[in-house]
């Protein structure tokens, strides 16, 4: 992405599972659970899922709740 003729790098980074857990405050099994059921991308190495630090802020943001008020 270049910003103001500044090459600005997103932050693609790969997080375990683990650190996902701990991040949304849920258990490991919940998010292997969101990654089954297609809700959460994750990618495979050897045996390990690892999931982009950025689809995981767009996974965050889709579970976003706003109040009746705000919708209308």
């Amino acid at each position: 992405m270049i910003m103001n003729d500044t090459i600005v790098m997103m932050d693609d980074s790969f997080l375990t599972l683990i650190e996902v857990a701990d991040r949304l405050r849920v258990s490991r099994l919940t998010v292997w659970r969101y990654v089954n059921a297609g809700h959460l991308p994750a990618y495979k190495f050897g045996r390990d899922l690892r999931i982009k630090k950025s689809e995981l802020e767009v996974f965050i943001e889709s579970r976003r709740k706003t109040g009746k008020k705000a919708q209308q």
